[in-house]
């Protein structure tokens, strides 16, 4: 029973785990096939997404993204970054809080992006929009120019019933809890990071693996001692002689003196060994002859 009541535990916390793990696909867009244009959340009904661009010798391209009225604000970060040269002089990037070229640069980003190097920290708006802008002057054909954006939508303040409140203090839509994005911005989305919940769940696999294969061999060793070692004072039956021998004899090896193979005797019954197991039928007692006289 406690060995069932413990695997009964392991399952019932693997699919606990489980069941925080989503697997998401985020809304993708490109950025050469929104050159000029704008990307609205309220029009494809969506709350995070993903911006991917990849140069194929085009000079310029703008992309502005619209966040909803409910969730005013955007938080992004790059999920990979490679703008070509590090001087800024031929392709460089520049990312605005606005709808507008004019529009003021994102806290805490430089106002022109170039390189290889990925900017590691998470931005936001402060307005409903975050303007992308690429400039180049100059193409180099074979060297790839690309970069890729994770973006959401949120709020800040008091949370509604359906969003989760961050530790930032952010408010975001409860479907976008544990999706592996990091809709929070301060990894707060989950109770664990997805990876420890990744972790805990084949961990929790391998030890209920390993918990059945001890219970098995245990239960084969089990029954193989059982057939090998009968339990004590129980008669030992021969196969071959149809015989049984008690169990004082079989024990100890030792047949007494006065034991007569052939004919049973008070103690000791049959006789049970190898010695025995070809030896021809034993012969009949001998008739005993009558005293009396014949009438």
């Amino acid at each position: 029973m406690d060995v069932i009541f413990l695997i009964a535990k392991v399952t019932v916390l693997f699919l606990l785990l489980l069941k925080n793990v989503k697997t998401v696909t985020l809304r993708t867009y490109r950025m050469e096939e929104n050159c000029q244009g704008e990307i609205s959340m309220i029009l494809g009904t969506f709350h995070s997404g993903k911006l991917v661009f990849h140069s194929d010798g085009m000079s310029n391209c703008s992309v502005t993204i619209e966040t909803w009225y409910s969730d005013p604000y955007i938080q992004f970060y790059f999920e990979d970054f490679d703008v070509g040269t590090d001087d800024c002089l031929t392709n460089k990037l520049m990312m605005k809080d606005g709808n507008s070229v004019y529009a003021p640069q994102i806290i805490g980003l430089g106002s022109k992006l170039c390189g290889s190097e990925k900017p590691d920290d998470v931005y936001r708006t402060f307005t409903r929009y975050l303007r992308i802008e690429y400039e180049t002057k100059r193409y180099y054909p074979g060297t790839p120019v690309h970069f890729s954006i994770i973006f959401n939508a949120f709020d800040v303040g008091i949370c509604e019933s359906w969003e989760t409140r961050c530790n930032n203090g952010h408010c975001i839509q409860d479907e976008m809890n544990c999706n592996g994005y990091n809709p929070c911005g301060d990894h707060s989305d989950c109770k664990l990071p997805v990876g420890s919940i990744v972790g805990i769940v084949i961990g929790s696999l391998a030890g209920l693996a390993i918990l059945l294969t001890v219970i098995v061999v245990s239960i084969c060793c089990y029954r193989r001692r059982k057939f090998r070692n009968l339990p004590p004072h129980c008669p030992v039956p021969n196969v071959a002689t149809g015989y049984v021998l008690s169990t004082s004899a079989s024990q100890t090896g030792a047949i007494p003196s006065s034991y007569n193979p052939w004919y049973s005797t008070g103690h000791h019954q049959v006789l049970l060994g190898t010695a025995y197991e070809n030896s021809p039928v034993p012969p009949m007692p001998p008739a005993q002859v009558s005293s009396q006289p014949e009438k």
